[in-house]
């Protein structure tokens, strides 16, 4: 069983990790990006919210979590999923649906109690080492990769709907949420760290 020591050192690794890390000339850029939509525009709380998130340079369409005081984006085709882990005792950190993964950390305790919750709710489930899932050519199932302390649910794209039904959650409505940078951008490959090497 981890401390508490252990388990608020890995929630301020995770939530207050990167807050301070982006310099003021980053934020500067961040800021005229997100302005280039007129959401933003229209909306300058959402704007000063995303800014002063965990994550700046939300680079996906995202709902907003608040977690006491912090801020935590999260990409809109995870976030009934995200909240449903969260509810169900499991804290996720990262999420990205360019990557087809949530990640959480197995907090509870040092064995997978995490994990066997997953796998009760979804028989289908895989779990593998983090070696072994890079021997996997083609992923076109739901696996559970494990990596020590951590571990991330990896949804392909084929299994998206079918997770939601699984789980009866709703899948989101993307309308709703906020516009990451590539939207803001107009490019679905925008990457802000390389974009920052050229300023």
């Amino acid at each position: 069983m981890r401390t508490d020591k252990e388990l608020l050192e890995l929630k301020e690794y995770f939530y207050g990790g990167l807050e301070g890390v982006y310099s003021e000339k980053e934020l500067e850029e961040l800021r005229k990006i997100y302005l280039k939509h007129t959401y933003y525009k229209e909306n300058e709380d959402d704007l000063e919210n995303i800014l002063k998130s965990v994550y700046p340079p939300q680079h996906n369409d995202y709902f907003l979590l608040q977690l006491d005081d912090k801020f935590i984006p999260i990409d809109a085709e995870y976030i009934n999923i995200v909240l449903y882990l969260n509810k169900n005792g499991i804290e996720t950190y990262g999420v990205d649906i360019s990557y087809n993964f949530i990640s959480f950390c197995l907090l509870k305790n040092d064995d997978t109690s995490s994990i066997k919750f997953l796998k009760k709710k979804i028989k289908e489930i895989e779990v593998k080492s983090s070696s072994e899932m890079e021997k996997i050519k083609k992923i076109n199932k739901l696996y559970i990769e494990e990596d020590h302390l951590f571990a991330s649910l990896i949804i392909p794209e084929s299994k998206y709907k079918w997770l939601h039904k699984k789980l009866k959650l709703k899948i989101p409505d993307i309308k709703e949420s906020f516009p990451g940078l590539k939207t803001c951008m107009g490019d679905k490959n925008f990457n802000f760290l390389e974009y920052m090497k050229e300023q």
